[in-house]
């Protein structure tokens, strides 16, 4: 067999490579169920996050009944923690697209073009070619396992506290319970079953600390397992093609910037409330 014809034949099996990666294993990796896994836990995570975010909303709401401004910034910082549950939600709808996005984008784009360029390669011998086949097989194989692999990651974290989170969202739930209970009553019907309770709007205030508190922590986690191991994860699989293949892919520095600043937020938050709730706890 001559060389020509041997080049032939290895021609049309990459073309046929090509093909089925456009067409079989695009479909089959751009393909919910091939994630239901993944899927399954991302929509475990939203639901957690709604469950806080109507939570927090209903205690604030709650807490609104109380006479006078005494609970007034406690329900201002729990109404402004819809703001952050939104960015965590945000952070999990994209995850979410990511995966059937990252399936077309690799298989029905990157690799029928390294494809493409190994065909080139074998009639004009350009190393460029090869180069350029080299670093899309293995970007389009990066992007294809960059949310399997952070889901996976946070998934040891959230076994640890999964169960705290569900504990703290059903304590929530029963203040928030208490407090809309008298929602719509008038002043002094109000003032009265707030002296009928042990320790009175101290009481109340205590208990919507603790639950501002648990909050902040589970955004705090959220955050972590949703937005920062993410970006983590593709800063190492940037680290990898970098050093491996040489290519300069760079994360913009505003973006992680951003994630800092969310966290440092979270953080003074958390201390505002351990201020406060001393504060409250002295009077």
């Amino acid at each position: 067999m001559n060389v020509g014809l041997k080049r032939a034949i290895a021609v049309v099996i990459i073309i046929a490579i090509g093909v089925v990666s456009a067409t079989v294993l695009a479909e089959h990796f751009s393909s919910p169920q091939t994630y239901a896994k993944t899927i399954e836990t991302l929509d475990e995570k939203r639901n957690s996050v709604l469950a806080m975010t109507a939570s927090a909303a209903a205690i604030s709401t709650g807490l609104t009944i109380i006479p006078g401004d005494v609970a007034t910034p406690l329900a201002d910082k729990l109404a402004d923690l819809s703001s952050t549950f939104m960015i965590v939600l945000c952070a999990i709808f994209l995850e979410k697209y990511m995966l059937a996005f990252a399936g077309i984008a690799a298989f029905r784009v990157l690799i029928p073009l390294a494809c493409l360029l190994i065909a080139v390669f074998l009639y004009t011998r350009s190393e460029r070619c090869l180069r350029i086949a080299r670093k899309s097989v293995v970007l389009g194989l990066c992007i294809v396992i960059l949310v399997p692999a952070s889901t996976w990651v946070t998934g040891f974290i959230e076994e640890t506290y999964s169960v705290s989170i569900e504990e703290n969202i059903q304590e929530t739930d029963k203040t928030a319970e208490i407090l809309n209970s008298n929602a719509g009553k008038d002043e002094s019907a109000v003032s009265k079953w707030l002296s009928s309770l042990k320790g009175g709007v101290s009481e109340i205030v205590r208990k919507a600390e603790n639950a501002l508190g648990n909050f902040i922590e589970a955004a705090a986690l959220l955050i972590i397992t949703s937005c920062v191991i993410p970006v983590l994860t593709l800063v190492l699989f940037i680290w990898i093609i970098n050093a491996v293949l040489g290519l300069d892919l760079k994360l913009p520095g505003k973006k992680l910037g951003a994630i800092s600043t969310a966290g440092s937020k979270l953080r003074g938050r958390a201390n505002k409330s351990d201020k406060q709730e001393s504060k409250y706890l002295e009077d």
